[in-house]
């Protein structure tokens, strides 16, 4: 958990700093498309050693945690200085209320894959 927190602190300034000097959509695309290829890399190669985890926990959190600062800097270039608080306010809503949902959906597949997955005694490939 600390190397994903460290590394989102650590490439926040950088990536901010790529998307002041170019377009923000191309720069959000990129991320996006990078933090996709870790996750499908994490899940595609199995077990990891954990050094390997770890960089690649990192990578991802790095990019995938840089999101929500691009989008919201990318709507902030489109609107008059009285309109960003209440610009901002929608998204940073919708962010806890996924988070929230997101975990309370997934607590019960979870659960059952947990019971019946890989690491259960019954479980049979």
């Amino acid at each position: 958990m600390a190397v994903s927190i460290l590394a989102a602190v650590l490439t926040q300034y950088p990536v901010g700093r790529v998307s002041d000097r170019m377009d923000r959509r191309t720069v959000i695309a990129s991320v996006c498309t990078l933090a996709t290829l870790v996750a499908v890399g994490i899940v595609a190669f199995g077990p990891l050693p954990r050094p390997v985890f770890l960089a690649l926990a990192a990578l991802f959190s790095g990019s995938a945690l840089t999101l929500y600062s691009l989008a919201v800097s990318h709507v902030n270039d489109k609107l008059e200085p009285a309109q960003m608080v209440a610009a901002s306010r929608r998204p940073a809503a919708d962010e806890r209320h996924g988070g929230g949902g997101g975990a309370g959906a997934g607590g019960e597949p979870d659960a059952r894959l947990r019971a019946e997955g890989p690491t259960s005694r019954r479980w049979r490939p």
